[in-house]
């Protein structure tokens, strides 16, 4: 069981853990990939894709034009020395709308590496997202470079527990009215938002850049998608279901609080007192909205007379919109604590504050002091007294 002294879930407590890196298949130089019909209502959200899977070169292919600097493919990554460098991708968007994401690798105290958006086609004007490595932190900023200058937009993200040579994904969305920037740690978390600008988009020529380059700066995994504006289900300027600011932490303590005596009998086995610990699950195949998770399988089962057994308990934390419909119920933040019957029927309730315009975020440090959580079973009206949870990071 883990610790119950840490400190409950705050913007100041949040860790990021694991890395990732390159991919080792190899393959040749990567093109358009139109598909059939997918789910998302495009053809795929992905209409480019280059892992660099391909032998050691300094010519990069067909789909790269090196406007500044020298670079080159090693050890299946886009790997550059130079300093203000550019390499731009010549596969475009038939629509001005699109997502671009990339893995960025500084591999020295000082680094700094970027990922472009929006080049206008003859002119040294671009959108870019700079992270520059230090010791033990990492920093990211949004510029818009017009005409040669750079013009920082929104503020400064900082990341702790970063260092040279731990990489960083980075995604940039840009609709007909906004620019958003999110990033995430590793490929097992989801992209939190770092900054978020109202802008125009020009075009969907992207790419990657330096700035300052000590050592050497890595690059993988670049990706171009279709917005989601355009085709409901591909990204959006907008976090996937984690709302709190920093990176997510691996685990959380669910801890319920309150007159447990009051749950009754068949039930209380539900409500341990020392709680759960429940670790991050990604399930892809699950509705927008639910697909990041954190469970704890409840080994074994608990059976509850009259009813199929339970055996997982669910938390989520989100920013959606309630029921299901965005529209007739405004966006609010949400924490959802389920339990799940092994039979697919789910005794559950949210705690949710209340719909806020200017706050669409969870306040995670209120989570510990949120009320009025409920039991409640599938075949009945609400059962037992109200439980609150206290939901600790660990």
């Amino acid at each position: 069981m883990a610790d119950p002294t840490k400190g409950t879930l705050g913007l100041s407590t949040l860790s990021g853990l694991g890395t990732f890196g390159g991919g080792s298949l190899g393959g040749g130089t990567p093109s358009k990939r139109w598909m059939t019909p997918g789910w998302c209502g495009c053809c795929t959200c992905t209409y480019f894709l280059d892992k660099y899977t391909r032998a050691d070169n300094n010519d990069l292919g067909g789909n790269w034009t090196e406007s500044a600097g020298s670079w080159e493919i090693e050890n299946y990554r886009l790997i550059t020395s130079s300093g203000t460098g550019l390499c731009l991708c010549d596969v475009e968007n038939d629509h001005d709308e699109h997502v671009v994401s990339a893995s960025l690798r500084g591999m020295a105290i000082g680094d700094q590496a970027r990922l472009v958006s929006s080049k206008i086609i003859g002119e040294d004007s671009y959108w870019f997202a700079e992270v520059t490595w230090q010791a033990t932190t990492a920093t990211i900023e949004l510029y818009q470079r017009t005409t040669g200058s750079d013009t920082q937009r929104g503020g400064t993200t900082t990341l702790y527990n970063m260092r040279p040579s731990v990489p960083l994904h980075i995604r940039i969305g840009f609709d007909s009215s906004t620019i958003c920037l999110h990033y995430r740690r590793d490929t097992g978390d989801i992209w939190t938002e770092a900054v978020s600008y109202s802008a125009g988009t020009t075009d969907s020529m992207c790419g990657v850049g330096t700035g300052t380059v000590n050592d050497e700066v890595r690059f993988d995994d670049f990706r171009l998608e279709q917005h989601g504006t355009l085709y409901e289900r591909c990204p959006k300027c907008e976090s996937e279901c984690y709302s709190c600011s920093g990176a997510m932490a691996d685990e959380f303590l669910i801890v319920p609080t309150g007159d447990l005596d009051g749950i009754p009998a068949v039930k209380r086995t539900l409500f341990p007192a020392n709680g759960y610990v429940v670790r991050r699950h990604m399930s892809p195949a699950s509705p927008p909205g639910s697909h990041c998770l954190y469970r704890y399988r409840i080994e074994p089962p608990v059976a509850i007379p009259g009813f199929a057994t339970v055996g997982v308990v669910h938390l989520s934390l989100g920013s959606q919109g309630l029921f299901g419909d965005p529209v007739i119920y405004p966006r609010a933040t949400i924490a959802d604590i389920r339990f799940v019957f092994s039979m697919g029927g789910v005794a559950w309730r949210k705690i949710y504050t209340p719909p806020s315009e200017s706050q669409p975020y969870i306040d995670c440090a209120a989570l510990s002091a949120s009320s009025g959580f409920f039991l409640r079973d599938p075949y009945r009206a609400w059962d037992g007294p109200p439980i609150d949870w206290e939901i600790t990071a660990i």
